[in-house]
């Protein structure tokens, strides 16, 4: 069975400063390697043939970069955004939409198996599978715990774990419904209409690499620690 994926890739990525001032950060190097070809290769090893490019700023750069996609063996696909249209907006611009497909941003690096939550998104029987990472974070101050005005515990700078959004979906066609035509709408927004909806949204974990390299910090720190070792 063809499997088919979207890559979010119209951002201007505004808080990369300079680093996309006259480059789109989907074609910004980790090492050697674009963004963005990490990523299509990753899709490609997992099975996914037919990739689809949203796209908006700096959209000719990434024409000439990923052309028809065949050195990477797939067959690759343009939508293009006259205005930004938000996080899912674009979706609703591609023609053919398979029944079921693999959504994800343009920014992220990780080691998560594509395949295989494709495989999970299609057992679930969800409307929609949101993948996420377990992101640890250490709070910078001393913890109180109160009851009745006492101090009853304390624990210093205290980590803490959250299931975070890695920018990675499964979603079945039937989500074009809730997608209003020619106006900028979020995931968020998405979400929030399913949930209200009463829809199934299926929950998949990932506990391997992971990291958005939308900003200067994270751009950085995915080249110092080599990142495009993935391939």
């Amino acid at each position: 069975m063809s499997k088919m994926a979207v890559i979010l890739a119209g951002g201007r990525g505004a808080r990369l400063g300079e680093y996309t001032k006259n480059r789109p950060k989907s074609l910004l190097p980790i090492g050697s390697d674009p963004i963005l070809e990490i990523l299509i290769s990753q899709l490609a090893k997992a099975g996914f043939t037919r990739i689809v490019l949203a796209l908006h700023y700096l959209a000719d750069q990434i024409l000439s970069f990923c052309k028809d996609g065949s050195q990477w063996g797939v067959e690759i696909e343009y939508v293009h955004e006259e205005q930004p249209l938000g996080t899912i907006g674009p979706i609703k611009q591609i023609s053919s939409l398979a029944e079921h497909l693999l959504i994800l941003n343009s920014d992220i690096l990780t080691d998560f198996e594509f395949g295989t939550f494709y495989d999970l998104h299609l057992e679930s029987k969800a409307m929609l599978s949101i993948a996420y990472y377990q992101h640890q974070e250490e709070c910078s101050y001393g913890i109180l715990e109160i009851e009745d005005k006492r101090v009853v515990g304390f624990k210093e700078k205290p980590v803490f774990e959250h299931p975070i959004n890695m920018g990675v979906y499964m979603a079945n066609r039937m989500i074009l419904d809730y997608i209003p035509e020619g106006q900028p709408y979020s995931f968020d927004q998405l979400i929030i209409h399913l949930l209200q909806s009463d829809q199934h949204i299926a929950a998949v974990g990932h506990r391997g690499r992971w990291i958005d390299i939308g900003s200067i910090k994270n751009y950085e720190k995915a080249n110092e620690d080599l990142v495009c070792t993935f391939l």
